[in-house]
């Protein structure tokens, strides 16, 4: 039978209390800085709830703190299986440092000679965080110059008090920024396609003051920034439907049919790797009736037809009623004017 457990170090736990709860305000604290952009009043309001409740809890007496420590691992735990706590950088570290003060918060039953030495767990705990700061600040500090170059790359977006008009200048500063973020995390996008807007949102410009030439070199660039997404990714259809919009708002502003053309084939392409996607099979039935492609527009308005009828456990992602009529009514005009119909 298990013996009866030691008499606890009241210096070692108050250590290991202390160092726990540094370390978790820590990335408590790490998490909001990054957050902070993105969080609304009412959720830093949960959280400051949270951390005090959790830091009223650890302050407790030992039994109680105890409990407490195990019933958040658990509860994390839980969340791991669930959700994306665990792959996020703002959640992993506190995930994994709830979880092991809930580990070691456990009651000892082992003989006394295969139990730890309490003596040992604030320092082992301390180089635990040591290194799980150390990990994580070598990823959060790209991380963090990332996310400024997108705050600094959108900068120029936003409304002058002034009501100048955007500058070439700045439009090229905030494509600059957008590579630059690119370069630091490729398996991100996000710098690629809105490098492609900016580039869009200048040719756009330079077609409404008329200058031709300045729109189709700026819209090639914003398409050839959108195919880069489907060359890093040609399994997504995301990057297919990113590559399809680029194409169409280079048609808007040129008019060239080629770039419908590629729109549509984008937009197959997209439906293809996501058959059961609605946006695409829409997009590639509207884009081949422009084309004048009757046959084809009817092939994707039936389509289209089938995905929305899957989707009617969830009618906010369905087609809208005149979306649906619209369809409907090519598809019976198609049908009158087929003689074998």
């Amino acid at each position: 039978p298990p013996g009866p457990e030691p008499e606890p170090d009241p210096v070692a736990d108050k250590a290991a209390r202390g160092v726990t709860l540094v370390a978790i305000l820590g990335a408590i604290l790490f998490a909001w800085r990054l957050d902070m952009p993105v969080t609304t009043q009412t959720e830093i309001l949960l959280r400051v709830a949270g951390a005090g409740a959790w830091v009223g809890l650890l302050v407790l007496p030992l039994p109680f703190s105890r409990l407490a420590s195990i019933g958040a691992a658990l509860v994390v735990v839980i969340h791991l299986q669930l959700e994306m706590t665990g792959a996020r950088t703002t959640s992993a570290l506190l995930a994994l440092l709830l979880v092991g003060a809930g580990a070691g918060a456990a009651p000892a039953h082992a003989p006394p000679a295969a139990r730890p030495n309490r003596r040992l767990a604030a320092p082992l705990l301390a180089l635990a965080c040591l290194v799980g700061a150390s990990i994580t600040a070598s990823a959060a500090l790209p991380a963090a110059r990332w996310s400024t170059l997108l705050r600094l790359a959108a900068a120029p977006l936003y409304p002058d008090p002034d009501g100048a008009p955007l500058s070439t200048t700045d439009l090229d500063r905030g494509v600059e920024r957008l590579l630059e973020a690119d370069r630091i995390i490729p398996s991100e996008t996000e710098p690629l396609i809105q490098a492609s807007r900016l580039r869009l949102i200048e040719a756009a410009a330079a077609s409404a003051r008329g200058d031709l030439g300045a729109a189709r070199e700026a819209s090639a660039l914003g398409v050839a920034l959108s195919r880069r997404v489907t060359e890093r990714y040609p399994g997504r259809a995301t990057s297919w439907a990113r590559l399809a919009g680029a194409h169409e708002a280079r048609f808007e502003l040129l008019r060239d049919r080629s770039d419908l053309e590629a729109a549509l084939g984008a937009w197959e392409r997209a439906s293809a790797l996501d058959p059961t996607a609605l946006v695409p099979a829409l997009r590639a039935w509207e884009v081949s009736r422009r084309l004048g492609l009757r046959e084809l527009a009817d092939r994707w308005g039936r389509r289209t037809l089938e995905i929305d009828e899957l989707m009617a456990l969830d009618p906010l992602i369905r087609l809208s009623p005149g979306q649906r009529e619209a369809i409907i009514a090519t598809l019976r005009d198609a049908g009158a004017q087929d003689p074998g119909g």
